[in-house]
């Protein structure tokens, strides 16, 4: 029998030697089983029912596998470093060789995790990055690449030409090492995993994280690519069928995929062939790295028949046109996202990168003082994130903001636009309920326009700006914050919003230069 699913929880096992957590509050402790499971235990209790654990720390297995023997063969043969080692300045080699540690001295954090999904009685997947870029720059240098990758740049997609909506400056540089699916070899490697995993752990699904990174063959190849891909999901579906009648139970396949089914295709998903074929049980619909609501979820529940969909929370997002360090998503962000596709029809929410909101150690972790900011995670948000009826209840926080980074195609962010903002945000709340008490309007610009004359309307009416020095709501850290010249402040009257779409214009007057908008945002107060 399927199981169903309210809250899917990705955890990437690469914050165990990043995060600083209850169980690790020192930079010169060493990762203990404590720590392993810490992730565990902040989501146990809530409604969080799946753990979906990444075997993995970028490209590097984090079990004894045979398929990838690293910790039996390779590993032995590398010295230890110590904390003071120049080479553990690296944020990469400084992870490895915390983890080095702990599992060459009999650690196993991957069943660790295992055994504390199951004690708190939720449901284990693994989640697999089916294309991970991290390091590639690195490549010869950094032990979070795996052997399998650098044995065979044979099976890499290589240079091409063709335009590619999943490019930019940063993941330009990177997409020709990723890994070519148009070679079985590459199928079978990780088809190979997957039977290995299943095997060892009575996991009840497996998810392929389609998002790292949204490349798997040549563009040229698309026709190709896509049997290609399809071959390999009726192959992992084949995996779990023989170990799931073994076990007397149904193991899920989930998938990670792009924000529309449009740019699925360009990737080579066929999703509506998966869901007839039924090869697939849940679709976490995702943004990328940054968090948005522009998912097209309806499109999803409309188009997929057998599938259950989960709109996807991220644990950073921006409204300026660069990171700036990385922005904590906040608990407002969490649950208006989640109000907004579960109105919307989802079937339930998943998280990924919640993790890290806990402050992160770069480099040598014996230097005091070197985190990347960072806080104890919103863990109460978990408490009712599934429940539409609590979540109509809470105060909200909608925006609309630039691209995304790294794997964001053009075109899909409304922002940025030049000197004049015309755009629509949808509204899932009942404004007529009457707990709102006040709603604010604010735009945010790439570069200084404190000075700059602007009008707005909201739906038709007049706005009237005010000044305003802080956020919308509380953020969790300063990173990542706009200056206060790059924003502006308007009233909105609570009995102009309405339930759906809701026009807002913003026009500079008279300017003495171009101002780029780069994000819009409402907020609607409860008290």
């Amino acid at each position: 029998m399927k199981k169903t699913y309210e809250c899917l929880y990705n955890h990437d096992m690469g914050s165990i030697p990043q995060c600083l957590t209850p169980a690790l509050t020192s930079c010169e402790q060493q990762i203990t089983r404590e720590q392993v499971q810490q992730f565990v235990r902040d989501v146990a209790d809530t409604n969080v029912d799946a753990v979906l654990c990444c075997p993995t720390m970028l490209r590097r297995v984090l079990w004894r596998s045979e398929i990838d023997p690293h910790w039996q063969k390779e590993a032995p043969l590398l010295a230890d470093r110590d904390d003071e080692h120049p080479i553990l300045a690296r944020g990469d080699q400084s992870m490895y060789y915390r983890m080095y540690r702990y599992i060459m001295n009999g650690g196993d954090p991957v069943r660790d995790t295992f055994e504390a999904v199951k004690e708190a009685g939720m449901d284990f997947f693994i989640s697999y990055r089916m294309n991970d870029w991290h390091y590639f720059e690195l490549e010869g240098d950094s032990l979070l690449l795996d052997t399998f990758w650098l044995e065979h740049p044979q099976y890499r997609v290589g240079e091409f030409s063709e335009s590619y909506p999943f490019l930019d400056d940063w993941s330009e540089p990177r997409v020709a090492k990723l890994e070519n699916y148009l070679r079985p070899e590459v199928r079978r490697h990780y088809c190979d995993l997957f039977n290995e995993l299943a095997g060892l752990y009575d996991l009840d699904g497996i998810e392929l994280d389609f998002m790292r990174s949204p490349l798997y063959f040549p563009p040229s190849q698309r026709e190709e690519g896509t049997q290609a891909m399809t071959d390999f999901v009726r192959s992992v579906r084949g995996i779990l069928d023989r170990h799931g009648a073994q076990r007397g139970k149904h193991l899920s396949l989930c998938v990670s995929v792009p924000s529309t089914l449009e740019l699925c295709s360009v990737v080579g998903l066929d999703m509506a062939l998966w869901d007839k074929e039924r090869l697939i049980d849940q679709v976490r619909v995702s943004p990328g790295y940054v968090a948005s609501f522009d998912l097209d979820i309806e499109d999803f529940c409309n188009k997929l028949e057998h599938a259950r969909i989960y709109g996807d929370l991220q644990g950073t997002w921006a409204v300026q046109k660069d990171i700036r360090g990385h922005r904590q998503t906040t608990p407002e962000i969490y649950e208006t996202g989640a109000f907004n596709f579960l109105k919307r029809g989802a079937d339930g929410i998943a998280f990924d990168n919640f993790t890290f909101t806990y402050p992160t150690v770069q480099g040598n972790w014996l230097k005091p003082g070197r985190t990347d900011g960072g806080c104890d995670p919103p863990l109460h948000i978990l408490k009712h994130i599934g429940d539409a009826d609590y979540l109509a209840t809470r105060p909200k926080h909608y925006f609309i903001g630039c691209r995304n980074i790294g794997w964001r195609p053009e075109g899909i962010g409304r922002f940025p636009m030049m000197n004049r903002i015309k755009t629509t945000m949808a509204i899932y709340d009942d404004i007529s309920s009457g707990q709102f008490t006040s709603a604010v309007a604010r735009v945010v610009s790439g570069d200084r326009c404190d000075d700059i004359k602007m009008e707005a309307q909201f739906n038709g009416v007049a706005l009237s700006e005010f000044d305003h020095r802080g956020e919308l709501f509380e953020p969790l850290t300063d990173d990542g914050l706009p200056n206060t010249d790059e924003v502006r402040h308007f009233r909105v009257p609570l009995d102009k919003v309405k339930t759906g779409d809701n026009t807002l214009c913003i026009e500079t007057r008279d300017t003495p230069r171009s101002v780029e908008f780069i994000a819009v945002e409402l907020a609607l107060y409860v008290d």
